[in-house]
């Protein structure tokens, strides 16, 4: 039952005019040459993040002005939720950004965006004071005219 195979296998060519050229065929030649080892990596998995707003791809203004004030040797910035306005839809916040006697306020319509206009105010305003001048430039509360306004009144109502 074998032998009538082997006698048409015996004309069998595998160099077949009949298959296409660019289809490679197995030869017992080609399977006594080495084949070039290869060395698979797997690359780092890409993790997928949100699209990048135009106002994210910029620096953080919070940590950008946290940094420039322990630089210049200041108080950390405080913030403060001034306003809340709006239906709960469409709510606006105001936030008030303090640094030693620097105050900026900055709105959004999230907490975190109204903190994020606040710094970046601020970070504009401190980022060229020179480290001596931070008490220099601004108004001293003793030469505020609604200071002054206000203790002149409660002085005239105190010698009543």
């Amino acid at each position: 039952m074998l032998e009538p195979a082997l006698e048409d296998s015996s004309s069998f060519s595998p160099l077949d005019s009949s298959l296409p050229e660019d289809i490679p065929v197995f030869t017992a030649a080609a399977a006594a040459t080495p084949v070039p080892s290869v060395v698979l990596t797997r690359s780092p998995p890409m993790e997928l993040q949100p699209p990048v707003s135009p106002q994210q791809s910029e620096c953080n203004p919070v940590g950008a002005l946290q940094e420039l004030v322990v630089q210049k040797g200041w108080r950390l910035p405080e913030y403060t939720v001034t306003q809340e306005s709006g239906p709960a839809h469409r709510k606006e916040f105001t936030m008030t950004c303090r640094v030693e006697r620097f105050i900026e306020i900055g709105s959004g319509t999230s907490k975190k965006l109204a903190k994020r206009n606040a710094a970046a105010k601020m970070l504009l305003r401190v980022h060229t004071v020179p480290l001596d001048a931070r008490d220099g430039n601004e108004v001293e509360p003793d030469d505020d005219h609604f200071s002054i306004g206000v203790g002149s009144r409660l002085d005239g109502l105190r010698n009543r």
